[in-house]
């Protein structure tokens, strides 16, 4: 599949993401609940070359979506750290306050 357009909301307001805050967006949004460790995201998102990305910069990415997608980035709700492990999309059921939507359009060609 191609994706063409990514567009994401919170609160009905597009936000603007880099290419590679949408990409780790979808990949927590994909494994809602599931702890993914520094590693694991690294793999998925920059699976040429590892050796360019590390886990500051990871933390510096996670840092600047919090500041997009959360209420309170200091207190994140959405992508929560589980200590020593990584990072996890936490779904807040039945809260209109934190939703954040992904929109996408599929080209249909893979």
């Amino acid at each position: 599949v191609e994706l063409t357009k990514g567009e994401v909301y919170k609160r009905d307001e597009q936000l603007d993401l880099t290419a590679s805050e949408y990409k780790l967006l979808c990949l927590f949004m994909e494994n809602p609940g599931v702890v993914l460790s520094p590693e694991k995201i690294l793999g998925r998102l920059w699976d040429c070359n590892e050796n360019y990305i590390d886990n500051q910069t990871l933390t510096a990415y996670i840092r600047r979506l919090r500041i997009k997608i959360e209420d309170d980035p200091g207190k994140p709700e959405r992508i929560v750290t589980v200590r020593r492990m990584g990072y996890k999309w936490n779904t807040v059921e039945g809260s209109r306050e934190h939703v954040v939507e992904v929109h996408y359009e599929d080209t249909g060609k893979s």
